[in-house]
């Protein structure tokens, strides 16, 4: 007679409640693992001397010194990366893939470009700038400082309140500048209050300047020297040069008049200019003097 067995569900359950998962624990200890090693590898990169800089060379700068330069720099490196904080600024991998050329115009105005080129195997930073080229004065009222006048208009000539920035070829103004007096520099006095100062345009829109320089080179072509330049009120959208003989020559800021080297040369033949009061170019194709 075979022998029947019970099986003890009591004690089975026991048993299987005895067996112990790792794999909880295992997991566990490689992420402490991973984790250890992560931390480890950011506090080399960014306290190990391994990335440290040797040499930081600026090339291109004349009016600021090599620490003038980095200082007003560095601080447009961090806003596109703002992780490369984590970096001093002697970290070569502070300045990697640093995009400065689009932050230039804006952030430090006086330069025209830069561009940062890194010598891994040395560990040096070379740092080229090109700096605007002065072109002229442009003087006027900055919004937010008001000056008392007795028509209405805003006076020339430094008056309290006028502010004077230089600008370049490309009608950026870059830096701050005394009020130029004589023919030999060129000075724009605006009659409108502007918002725009170091890093904005002499005008709001490029098509006026770009009008108003290019006009400008006839006239010196046209053997005349231009001792002022006013800009009228913006809703008029006019503009006048004034020339070093006294004469006035009225424009519009939306075009440039055609044939207006020969058209000058033609009237100070027939005439004398500096005899003359102005000479009205503001309607195209059209002339009128007094």
């Amino acid at each position: 007679m075979k022998k029947k067995y019970y099986e003890n569900s009591t004690l089975s359950s026991v048993n299987k409640k005895r067996k112990i998962n790792y794999r909880p624990f295992l997991w566990s200890g490689v992420a402490i693992i991973i984790g250890a090693a992560c931390i480890s590898l950011l506090y080399f990169l960014i306290y190990g001397g391994f990335f440290e800089i040797k040499k930081i060379e600026v090339v291109g700068s004349k009016l600021l010194s090599e620490e003038e330069v980095v200082r007003l720099i560095t601080p447009q490196v961090i806003p596109s990366y703002p992780w490369r904080a984590l970096w001093a600024p002697r970290n070569m991998l502070f300045w990697q893939f640093a995009k400065i050329n689009t932050i230039a115009r804006s952030a430090v105005p006086i330069f025209e470009n830069i561009a940062v080129k890194l010598d891994w195997i040395n560990r040096i930073v070379r740092i080229e700038v090109k700096e605007r080229s002065f072109f002229g004065v442009w003087c006027g009222v900055v919004s937010g400082s008001t000056t008392p006048t007795t028509n209405g208009a805003t006076p020339l000539g430094g008056a309290s309140g006028e502010k004077c920035f230089a600008f370049d070829e490309e009608g950026v103004m870059f830096g701050r500048a005394p009020l130029a007096e004589g023919s030999l520099l060129l000075k724009m006095h605006s009659l409108n209050s502007s918002p725009t100062l170091v890093g904005g345009q002499i005008l709001p829109r490029s098509e006026w300047v770009q009008n108003i320089f290019k006009t400008i080179s006839v006239i010196k072509s046209a053997g005349e020297n231009i001792s002022n330049i006013i800009i009228k009120e913006y809703a008029l959208e006019e503009w006048e040069a004034d020339l070093a003989g006294g004469s006035r020559l009225l424009f519009s800021l939306n075009f440039t008049p055609q044939n207006l080297k020969g058209l000058i040369q033609n009237l100070d033949k027939k005439f004398d200019i500096t005899k003359l009061d102005y000479i009205d170019f503001r309607v195209e194709n059209r002339i009128f003097y007094k």
